[in-house]
């Protein structure tokens, strides 16, 4: 009974999933219980084997089910996997972005300075060649 109760809930999901289609509905007074006996009153032979073979159907569709939630769930844990590697290799290549922007920070501040050094020494040149021409002009 436990298990198939247990079928009866998994297999709204299964249908929302698309997974199996919706469930034949069961004739009238096939499974009607006998008063004080406990057991389904079948008909006839017939309506018993007809219910045996849709009962094997139905195991059959419920192991058919199982195998496919299996696959899926391994799918589902592989592509789990994949999504933890990349997000592992995205967090690694971003340190490796800052690092290398934090690198390229610093060599603009040092070209800066170079700069500013080179500006500085191009005025003193500027400086001194315009004093030299000064003492030349007062010497002649």
């Amino acid at each position: 009974m436990y298990g198939q109760t247990q079928q009866r809930n998994e297999h709204p999901k299964l249908e929302q999933n698309g997974l199996c289609e919706a469930p034949l509905p069961i004739p009238e007074g096939l499974y009607q219980l006998n008063q004080g006996q406990g057991r389904p009153n079948h008909p006839d032979g017939r309506a018993n084997h007809a219910a045996q073979l849709e009962a094997k159907t139905s195991a059959d569709l419920v192991i058919t089910q199982k195998r496919e939630i299996n696959r899926l769930q391994s799918t589902v844990d592989g592509l789990t996997n994949q999504v933890a590697e990349y997000r592992s290799a995205v967090e690694s290549l971003q340190g490796k972005l800052k690092e290398a922007y934090g690198g390229i920070q610093s060599k603009n501040e040092a070209m800066k300075e170079l700069v500013a050094q080179r500006d500085e020494f191009v005025k003193k040149l500027n400086d001194s060649v315009k004093e030299r021409n000064d003492v030349r002009r007062e010497v002649q």
